[in-house]
């Protein structure tokens, strides 16, 4: 194999130029690298797989069978080592893992016994000379997509029944599990199957929209199949239907179980604790809500609680693993809001440390209500809600109240009963006496509602890989000499050979299959006309994707609080960062109600609600858009008027991130533009003359941040050691926990002198005109402070020698923190003691993991101060500061490119030269505005790459420059709508459509100034105001 895992193309291992690490969810330790595929790759698996068609096609039924047969032989023969590979890329235990491998043996044996029984029909036809022949024939070639968490029986399936019908595949493997993959490619490779017909890439994350991109819209791919989240699925789904491809899916889901009170109550609690706590939940049949009633709650939670150890010792074992932090993550934050919310735990802790960030306990919460967050979503992890119920009908309409549909139980002994409640349930499938997890070889497998379409498994699998064609044939001598057409034989005839073949059957016992093609709401791609329609541009695509339920992160929810609706804007009053806890806790669970209940906004309300989250100054730009509630962002922005001279007064320009929740960020608003201003004074830093990298400035700068960054936290450990007043500890000891980055611009007028000080990831660019290529480049103004800088690395491992394990070098995090450099964050700065005891007197975040803060500090306030001369003449300079949502984004050159076009729509030689201070003049350049809108052309929609981050569970999409456009009087807005998708208008309305809390699904909070030197913008922003 070598030392990267390959790919398999055209039969042999493929390696690549770039591999990615699979690390192991046990013990974060790499186990080895993979190739990654690349476009190129994805590309020339499309071709292979296209050629073999042409001769794998026409392969006989029983050559199919044999392969298939020889293929689970070899399994069988292998079971310690494929088990082994699943148990170390996923974290399975050696039972799953075992029971993976054993299904998928079933599979390729039950099928291969399918392969010669596709059958098609002989219909009766209503002309007596003529004859009609249905075949059913493969598509072509399959893309197939699975993920890590069952590999061997998701893996399996994406290629087994397209193959079983004569296709040929490619198949996309999980990042996180190649080597399951690869093995499986390599075992078919020994059976004998021909080379090109089955085809296996995976590839590191970053690539994932361009690979996936590139192999749903090339030609050869004629259906896919895919086995993922929702989210994901529905953005695989709008791709195919651009491209009018058809779509397997088998989704999430948020499956109930009903114990009835005549049930059999051990079997009922080891059923529900088996398919909870299986794979530590991460199954998508997994039950996540069981509904007991009430007669028995007592004895049957005793009984589950007695159940669950059987699964899982929490005396003599590990805790669960999960193949992702992010997985232990939700869990955490679903069991806390619960709690928070007055849900019960009966089983584990819900604020109980665990031993890894890959591992998470199991937890049974009781009475969770509709307002809780885990009422709706899925966990994919071992957490269960046990919710008493009073009847058979409450139980039904608690199942049903989910967007999924995959899975479900009902234990009774009546039989009858059983089949009633099981019947008025919206599922897929629902076991009567047995767990929701229920994965069998001659059953059909797939969900209603959000869990998908289409079915896997048996003669259902392999009737989705193939297509019906209809042949007539008229007697033409028959019908000229108006003679009756010869008498079929109805039971022996047969039509064509290998996979287009038609045998003949009794036209009454002939069930034709029904066209599982997703409907025209979810394969309908919009493509805006080439002029604008009447009455405003439709966004069809948007309402497509959200009226056929299967897009969460571009179509979600909305509300219209532009509109003018009193009662949000009161709501936005007490969610203002001066509010207390109280208000901005009504706020935002009034706001969360409303943004699940009106529908998407139009092109126009995105446009609105980006202009009212804008403001001006005489030399720069704003724009907010919160995905938070309330939003972790703010900004400043203002002069320190102590010479009371605007030429020489300097000026401030400021953005703070929080990291959890704003109170780090609100405070930090309030004090650094003051404090810093005031040290920078005190030291004569404002009078003396301009020395280029001023030591003394810089120095100052850096002691202000630190010295208040202490004062934040020895106020918080003072109160939480000493006590007192509550309200006093949990205001001190917030700000001292939530964290935030400070991204603070200091401009001196009368030198024409740029300071950024920058603590965090937000990020300040510099636009320079550079007269040699005849555009503005860009100048960083700040330094990376994350784990991927190596100079941060070295700083850490210098202040903390021998620990090796500090930065993960896959994901850049610091102890688990996306950044080297803030201020608060406690957890990372304080002694483990110290935040215990927060914890417990006052409920405060538990420490990292025990072990992992051994020499803390690991952060530090100190920032990194970068200095530049500003051209204010011709072409002068401009400066974009963002929060790390817009960076997710653009690039920094992508957003002076992007300022660059702002400035030259608008003619930045008209603020320099010319005084627009009359009317005709300031008329004149807004009229500019007031043209039709740009539309997406078809060449721009060619490359859409948005994808679902599995990682960081968000929406993500990468901009390019020729989907910017210029319609928007502020640049602030500028730049947040061309980052949001500009041209690509179905991007910007969906993704502008889901408000906060669901919007941190699809963005970060996104804060931008663009301050522009030697332009006065006064005059617009005035003018802009009036109209």
């Amino acid at each position: 194999m070598g030392e990267a895992v390959p790919l398999w193309i055209d039969g042999k291992e493929t390696t690549t130029s770039t591999t990615f690490d699979v690390v192991s969810p046990v013990d974060s330790k790499r186990l080895w690298s993979a190739a990654s595929a690349s476009k190129k790759e994805a590309i020339q698996a499309c071709e292979i797989a296209q050629n073999a068609f042409k001769t794998w096609r026409k392969t006989k039924a029983a050559d199919i069978q044999a392969i298939l047969l020889k293929a689970a032989d070899i399994m069988d023969g292998r079971r310690e080592e494929l088990a082994q590979i699943m148990m170390q890329e996923t974290g399975a235990l050696r039972p799953f893992a075992d029971f993976n491998v054993q299904t998928t043996i079933e599979n390729l044996r039950d099928v291969s016994g399918r392969a010669s029984n596709i059958h098609g029909a002989i219909p009766p036809t209503k002309d007596p000379n003529q004859s009609a022949f249905i075949y059913k024939e493969p598509f072509g070639v399959i893309l197939g997509i699975a993920p890590w968490n069952a590999p061997y029986i998701l893996g399996c399936r994406a290629f087994l029944y397209p193959i079983a019908a004569g296709n040929t595949v490619v198949f996309k493997g999980s990042e996180l599990s190649p080597k399951t993959f690869w093995v499986m490619g390599k075992i078919f490779k020994e059976a004998g199957l021909p080379d090109g017909v089955l085809n296996m890439i995976y590839h590191r994350p970053s690539d994932a929209a361009e690979v996936t991109n590139a192999l749903i819209e090339h030609a050869a791919i004629k259906k896919i199949n895919f086995t993922g989240s929702t989210l994901v699925g529905s953005i695989i789904a709008a791709k195919a239907g651009k491209e009018l491809k058809p779509v397997l899916m088998e989704l999430g889901g948020k499956a109930s179980a009903i114990v009835c009170e005549d049930a059999n109550i051990q079997n009922a609690a080891f059923q529900v604790a088996l398919g909870s706590f299986l794979h530590a939940g991460q199954i998508c049949m997994a039950t996540e809500r069981v509904l007991v009633h009430r007669k028995i709650i007592d004895e049957f939670t005793s009984a589950l609680k007695e159940a669950v150890p059987k699964i899982y010792d929490p005396q003599g074992g590990d805790e669960p693993v999960l193949v992702a932090k992010a997985g232990a993550e939700k869990n955490h934050k679903l069991r806390q809001d619960a709690v928070a919310k007055g849900a019960r735990v009966v089983y584990g802790d819900a604020g109980s440390e665990n031993s890894s960030n890959y591992r998470i306990q199991p937890l049974i919460v009781q009475d969770t209500k509709k307002d809780m967050d885990i009422w709706y979503t899925e966990s994919f992890g071992p957490t269960l809600s046990l919710i008493p119920i009073e009847s058979d009908e409450e139980a039904i309409d608690i199942a049903n109240d989910t967007e999924y549909g995959l899975s479900g139980a009902v234990f009774t002994t009546n039989l009858g009963r059983g089949l009633k409640i099981a019947k008025e349930i919206d599922s897929g499938a629902i076991h009567i006496n047995s767990m929701t997890v229920h994965d069998e070889a001659g059953l059909p497998h797939g969900g209603v509602k959000k869990s998908g379409w289409g079915r896997f498994n048996a003669q259902w699998g392999i009737e989705e890989f193939v297509k019906l064609k209809t042949v007539t044939y008229t007697d033409c001598i028959s019908c000229f000499n108006n003679h009756q057409r010869p008498t079929v034989r109805r039971s022996i005839s047969a039509f064509g050979s290998g996979r287009e073949r038609a045998t003949v059957a009794d036209s009454m016992n002939v069930v034709l299959r029904r066209n599982q093609t997703a409907p025209a709401a979810h394969t309908t791609y919009f493509q805006q006309p080439p002029q604008a329609p009447q009455g405003g541009p439709k966004r069809r695509i948007l309402r497509t994707v959200v009226w056929s339920a299967t897009c969460f992160g571009l179509g979600a929810y909305g509300y219209r609080w532009l509109m003018g609706e009193a009662p949000l804007e009161l709501l936005g009053a007490l969610a203002g960062e001066a509010g207390e806890v109280m208000e901005e806790f009504v706020a935002t669970a009034a706001l969360d109600a409303i943004a699940k209940t009106v529908p998407p906004i139009t092109m126009e309300e995105a446009d609105e609600l980006l202009r009212a989250r804008s403001g001006y100054s005489a030399v720069g730009h704003t724009c907010q858009m919160p995905s938070n509630m309330p939003c972790e962002d703010t900004w400043s922005a203002g002069a320190y008027t102590l010479f009371n001279d605007p030429k020489r007064d300097w000026c401030e320009w400021a953005i703070f991130d929080g990291h959890a929740g704003p109170r780090t960020a609100q405070l930090l608003k309030h004090l650094i533009p003051n404090v810093v201003g005031q040290d920078l004074w005190d030291a004569k830093c404002m009078h003396q003359s301009r020395i280029p990298n001023d030591a003394h400035t810089v120095s100052t700068i850096k002691k202000s941040f630190l010295q208040l960054d202490k004062d934040i936290l020895d106020e918080a450990a003072k109160r939480i050691q000493s006590g007192g007043p509550l309200a006093h500890v949990v205001s001190a000891a917030a700000a001292a926990f939530s964290g935030s980055c400070a991204l603070l611009a200091l401009y001196d007028p009368s030198r024409d002198i740029l300071r950024v000080a920058n603590v965090g990831d937000s990020r300040a660019v510099l636009g320079t005109w550079d007269n040699a290529a005849q555009k503005y480049i860009a100048r960083p103004m700040s330094v990376d402070q994350t784990g991927f800088n190596q100079d941060e690395v070295a700083r850490l491992k210098k202040d903390h020698p021998g620990e090796e394990d500090i930065v993960d070098p896959s994901s850049g995090r610091v102890h688990g923190i996306a950044i080297s450099r803030a201020f608060g964050d406690a957890r990372w700065k304080w002694a483990t003691d110290l935040t215990q005891l927060a914890h417990d007197r006052f409920f405060g975040p538990r420490p990292r993991p025990k072990g992992m803060i051994k020499t803390p500090p690991y952060l530090t306030a100190e920032p990194e101060v970068m200095e530049s001369k500003i051209n204010t003449g011709t072409r002068p300079d401009f400066l974009i500061m963002a929060s790390d949502g817009l960076w997710d984004q653009l690039s920094s050159e992508d957003a002076v490119a992007c300022v660059q076009m702002w400035l030259d729509k608008n003619k930045p030689e008209a603020f320099i030269t010319e005084e627009l201070d009359h009317a005709g003049a300031l008329e004149d350049h807004l009229q500019r505005f007031n043209r039709p809108p740009t539309y997406t052309s078809a060449e721009d929609l060619a490359d859409d790459d948005t994808y679902f981050d599995e990682d960081e569970k968000c929406l993500k999409w990468r901009v390019k420059q020729k989907h910017f456009v210029v319609e928007d009087e502020n640049c602030g807005v500028h730049l947040v709508k061309n980052a949001l998708g500009g041209k690509r208008r179905d991007l910007f309305t969906g993704v502008m459509s889901v408000q906060p809390p669901y919007s941190r699904n699809v963005r970060d909070d996104i804060t931008v100034h663009v301050i522009f030197f030697g332009i006065d913008t006064e005059p617009l922003t005035n003018a802009a105001n009036k109209k």
